[in-house]
């Protein structure tokens, strides 16, 4: 068990990692292009053209805005219905009010998505605040990071699941437990927190689990790699009962050959003690 408590501990901080990275790698783009929007912020044509540039080159978002003067100036796909409106989301807020760069906290939109939104402000040459250009990724729909969750669930009961820092699962094989929230689990307090770690724990479904975890630490997120007790006994189990099944023919074949052995040397010393 304590290989598999360690396996997980690696599996979910690989998994950290590889997010973190994906994140670095958006908010890269975001800065790059928002260096060249700064430059001809009142440009219609480059606005479009850098919005659909990022929506589609990558993957990366689930579509991108460009916020001028507190107003939507730009979007991709084409959302007609909120061009030149003012956005009251919790991502835009949030992008307004801070005016740096930043991974929004995770909410649900108007229209029911658990959305991230990752943003980077703009300025003009004298410093004054222009806006932002923003990315939206949506949690329970398909996107570059579901994806690449995705890719790294593995079988025989092991799974991994991601949550927030208010514990609210943003990723999980069981897709109608994403937007659910998590309580009473000693992992999730520490994971949260910036810390990594293995714990034998139960889970919600009060199923003895082993259990890696590992921090976002960009997005202040946490992944948890967890296989219940039972199917690592079970596979001890089978593991035993393989060893068995390949030893087994090998001894009873060494047991015969000493058997056969002790008896041709019994019979020999019987002979040599009757002469």
């Amino acid at each position: 068990m304590n290989y598999t408590l360690k396996s997980n501990y690696a599996y979910a901080n690989k998994l950290a990692s590889a997010t973190d990275n994906f994140l670095e790698a958006a908010m890269q783009q975001l800065t790059y292009s928002a260096k060249i929007i700064e430059q001809e912020i009142n440009n219609e044509k480059l606005l479009k053209e850098e919005v659909t540039r990022l929506n589609l080159q990558t993957n990366s978002f689930n579509s991108v805005v460009i916020n001028k003067n507190g107003i939507i100036a730009a979007t991709s796909p084409v959302l007609p219905q909120i061009m030149e409106q003012t956005i009251s989301s919790p991502g835009a807020i949030q992008a307004l009010k801070e005016k740096r760069p930043l991974i929004s906290k995770p909410y649900m939109s108007a229209a029911g998505n658990l959305i991230i939104f990752i943003s980077h402000p703009l300025f003009d040459n004298a410093g004054n605040y222009l806006g932002y250009l923003g990315g939206s990724l949506y949690l329970k729909e398909r996107s570059i990071l579901n994806d690449l969750l995705d890719q790294h669930y593995y079988d025989e009961g092991t799974h991994i699941y991601v949550v927030d820092s208010y514990k609210r699962i943003l990723y999980h094989p069981d897709h109608i437990r994403i937007g659910t929230y998590v309580n009473n689990n000693a992992i999730i307090d520490d994971v949260i927190n910036g810390k990594g770690g293995i714990a034998n724990v139960k889970s919600s479904q009060n199923v003895e689990m082993l259990a890696g975890y590992a921090p976002v630490k960009k997005a202040h997120w946490g992944v948890i790699a967890q296989r219940p007790v039972k199917n690592t006994l079970a596979s001890l189990d089978t593991l035993i009962i393989e060893v068995i099944k390949r030893t087994l023919p090998m001894a009873v074949i060494t047991f015969i050959l000493i058997g056969f052995l002790l008896i041709l040397f019994l019979g020999r010393l019987n002979n040599s003690q009757t002469k």
